[in-house]
């Protein structure tokens, strides 16, 4: 709250985690929810399959000096014989399949929720990556709390259960739905951006995946469709009326957004001029006739024909999403 010197503040307390339970019940989730904000800090970053061998990466990065490598174990004690195993395991699936190749190496991170001690740091060290002419690294415990303040949402997600994200979420609402004022260090347009700036924050939290962007175009009488090489991969258009229209755009958050978590859509038209949409919570409805919804997908199709495809053979991550591109009429 304020102290009368300024305008209101609002800080959102989170509860830690405790990775001791989480480890004691099994630590499900704990190497998706590393890999999963590390995909969103890092756009490049993939988290590999384990249905295809994961030679002892669990994400990895691709930088001009090499790969960037995490290794990620829920291990949240200390490590036992056979866990030290799985650990040496995942270093010799790395080292045949990376390093003896000749890949460049840039840094290995091994990362577990509990923080080594300095004798098994020493084994890490000098015994199990003593080869190594790379940084090395064993992330402990501050790391994962680190990657839980940088993403609340998602930690929620994983660890809390839908109640405590829901409960952020209304927080930050009930600061974006507060009345507007302006003072005398704070003009009004500044209280506006203060606004918007608190639904972004809900908006980006829908998804680990997806950002969701929207503007405002005016002076454009048409639909103002995305033009080749714009990141979105779905849209939708509400016109507000004297030649402006409300965009929402749906962008992938990282390289992988799209196969880990693809957008679908099935669709009805009818001939009253009335379409229903059964649509994912990310798209819109269509509100347009017959033939203005013809018009609007061979527009589309127009803009689609245009983005260059992979080549054949190409792997599936290189392929561009499909677009989806709703509109809303008054």
């Amino acid at each position: 709250m304020g102290d009368g010197d300024g305008p209101a503040r609002y800080t959102l307390v989170m509860p830690g985690i405790d990775w001791a339970y989480l480890g004691s019940i099994g630590g499900e989730g704990i190497e998706d929810f590393v890999a999963t904000c590390l995909r969103q800090r890092f756009p490049d970053a993939r988290q590999t399959r384990p249905a295809s061998g994961d030679q002892g990466i669990d994400v990895i990065r691709e930088t001009p000096d090499g790969i960037v490598v995490w290794q990620v174990k829920r291990f949240t004690a200390p490590l036992t014989p056979q866990q030290k195993q799985n650990v040496q395991r995942s270093w010799n699936r790395f080292w045949i399949t990376k390093v003896e190749p000749g890949v460049p190496i840039a840094a290995y991170h091994l990362a577990t929720p509990w923080t080594p001690t300095e004798r098994l740091h020493d084994w890490f060290r000098n015994e199990l990556c003593a080869k190594a002419t790379f940084p090395i690294a064993w992330e402990g415990q501050a790391f994962f709390n680190g990657l839980a303040a940088e993403y609340p949402a998602t930690a929620d997600r994983f660890f809390k259960g839908p109640d405590m994200l829901e409960n952020m979420v209304n927080a930050k609402a009930m600061l974006a739905a507060s009345p507007v004022e302006s003072a005398d260090e704070l003009s009004m347009i500044d209280a506006v951006a203060a606004r918007d700036a608190a639904l972004r924050d809900i908006r980006d939290q829908i998804s680990d995946n997806y950002y969701l962007d929207t503007s405002t175009r005016s002076g454009v009488s048409d639909i103002p469709l995305p033009v080749p090489g714009d990141p979105g991969v779905a849209y939708r258009y509400t016109s507000l009326g004297s030649n402006r229209w409300y965009v929402e755009t749906v962008v992938p958050k990282n390289v992988q957004s799209t196969e880990i978590d693809p957008i679908s859509i099935q669709v009805q038209f009818w001939s009253n001029r009335v379409a229903k949409s059964n649509a994912s919570s990310r798209t819109g409805g269509f509100g347009a006739s017959p033939s203005e919804t013809s018009k609007l997908w061979s527009r589309a199709r127009a803009v689609l024909s245009k983005t260059q495809l992979p080549e054949e053979g190409a792997s599936r991550s290189s392929e561009p999403a499909r677009r989806l591109i709703t509109r809303t009429l008054p």
